[in-house]
């Protein structure tokens, strides 16, 4: 889906009049945030991650509550 809409967006910005040091910059800029939409990703797994850890230790300690009561 990406390759896609960097082609459209290649696509229009080769066909409009820009120049070269205006493309090569925001090529520039859309590798730094693909970097960080990667980075954010990766945070987001391992958050999602660690939620599920402590909702499996949550349910265990409530059990554990349940029986000494």
């Amino acid at each position: 889906m990406q390759k896609i809409i960097i082609l459209i967006f290649s696509v229009l910005l080769m066909s409009a009049c820009v120049s070269s040091k205006k493309f090569k910059a925001l090529e520039a800029d859309y590798k730094a945030l693909d970097e960080k939409n990667r980075a954010a990703n990766n945070d987001l797994t391992s958050t999602k991650t660690s939620l599920a850890y402590c909702n499996e230790e949550k349910a265990k300690l409530t059990k554990e509550i349940e029986y000494l009561k």
